[in-house]
């Protein structure tokens, strides 16, 4: 993954659910194959969420530390200044509604009864946008990044991303130093090959780390950091207020717990980089990969693997996809009907202008009404849309939504 904390506004990594008005070389390759083909950490089935419940992981922010440490790091024109406090309305609203979601998940998946309830951050700003972020976790133990103990430390912590690339720290809070540890242990769990090691005074970094040359110029950083999931969640006024009822509220907060309770900002990308053979029907499990395209999406190909996707009838399974599978679980518990997720989505396309490529509201809206057979009564592809954005089409993601209902018999 990139760094979080500049990125376009309409093309983020792993925590937005932005509302219009409203894959690796041949080793990692293998292991990827590897990983998808059975349970896994990152692996989302209904009944067992993959669980990575490390204490770092989730930090439980007060609005003050998400507002120096958090807040600088979002693409949005929100401030201090434009905060809506928590007792007033809407703001009051999404909170209860967090609550409800969070005492309902941690009853199914107990597990997750150390993960800070999520707190709603609103802000007044036009653009629709809901963001899960992260923040630093500083420790006060020095990364070596040379062996020529005559060059200069670093004043400032280092931090390795989720792709094993060492990079400044920027702002951060102070952290327990019993959690570096288990924190090391996620690190190196990772498959993205770089490992760190603790020899007691300093961290060492592996050789499969990438470090680029600027921080060669330094013996030693002056600490290390872990990103951790921030508790607040950020919201706009400019995505709340086109909510035209519960159910599209409740889909969109789901979507973004989605996101905060599986951590996905800080699992590697390619972890939930998958394309698949788009059958007649979703399977209960997660799709299987079709290895062939990697390569073209490594090499950054995505005009031709559109029309290949369009041709073989393929899909494109991301975080993005994996938020709205799990959003769905949820809804029936909520006292929401499945089939509101995809109600929502629609609604929001309906107001908006379709990418080029992709369905408009009319083609889409007559798709579903035919149960998304064609007019040869055979089962119908609807395009993924952009590749360089994980969030799919707003037309696919309601034909997978329904799918995905049929799928696990939601009501």
């Amino acid at each position: 993954m990139q760094s979080f904390a500049r990125r376009n506004f309409f093309a983020k990594y792993f925590r937005c659910f932005v509302v219009p008005l409203l894959l690796f070389g041949f080793s990692p390759f293998v292991t990827a194959c590897k990983l998808f083909q059975s349970s896994s950490d990152v692996e989302h089935v209904v009944g067992k969420v993959p669980l990575r419940t490390e204490p770092f992981l989730w930090s439980d922010l007060t609005f003050e530390q998400f507002a120096a440490n958090v807040l600088p790091g979002i693409m949005t024109s929100a401030t201090v200044a434009n905060y809506i406090p928590s007792a007033t309305e809407p703001s009051k609203t999404i909170q209860d509604a967090m609550n409800r979601i969070h005492q309902i998940v941690v009853r199914k998946y107990p597990a997750l009864a150390n993960v800070p309830q999520p707190k709603a951050a609103l802000f007044s700003d036009s653009l629709p946008g809901a963001f899960v972020e992260t923040v630093n976790l500083c420790f006060q133990k020095p990364v070596l990044l040379s062996n020529d103990a005559l060059k200069p430390p670093l004043e400032r912590n280092v931090r390795l991303s989720e792709n094993g690339i060492l990079a400044d720290a920027e702002s951060c809070i102070p952290a327990r130093p019993e959690l570096l540890p288990n924190g090391i242990g996620f690190i190196n769990s990772l498959i993205h090959g770089c490992k760190i090691e603790d020899k007691g005074n300093i961290l060492v970094l592996g050789s499969k780390c990438k470090v680029n040359k600027y921080f060669e110029k330094y013996s030693h950083s002056n600490g290390f950091a872990l990103r951790s999931v921030s508790s607040q969640i950020f919201f706009s006024t400019g995505l709340v207020q086109g909510f035209q009822n519960q159910a599209q509220m409740l889909t969109v907060i789901m979507h973004e717990l989605g996101h905060y309770y599986r951590a996905h900002p800080l699992l590697p990308k390619k972890d939930f980089e998958v394309f698949y053979s788009v059958g007649p029907v979703n399977q209960p499990a997660r799709p299987m990969p079709d290895p062939a395209l990697t390569q073209l999406a490594e090499q950054g190909n995505f005009a031709e693997l559109t029309r290949i996707m369009n041709e073989r009838r393929l899909g494109y399974y991301t975080f993005e996809q994996e938020a709205d599978d799990f959003s769905l679980e949820f809804l029936n518990e909520l006292g929401v009907p499945a089939r509101a997720g995809g109600d929502a989505l629609l609604e929001f396309l309906r107001k908006s202008p379709p990418n080029r490529g992709d369905l408009d509201f009319a083609a889409c809206s007559a798709l579903r009404a035919q149960g998304w057979l064609d007019a040869n009564k055979q089962p119908a592809y609807v395009p993924v849309g952009n590749l360089n954005d994980p969030h799919h089409s707003l037309c696919y993601r309601v034909f997978n939504m329904d799918r995905e209902i049929a799928a696990h018999g939601y009501k």
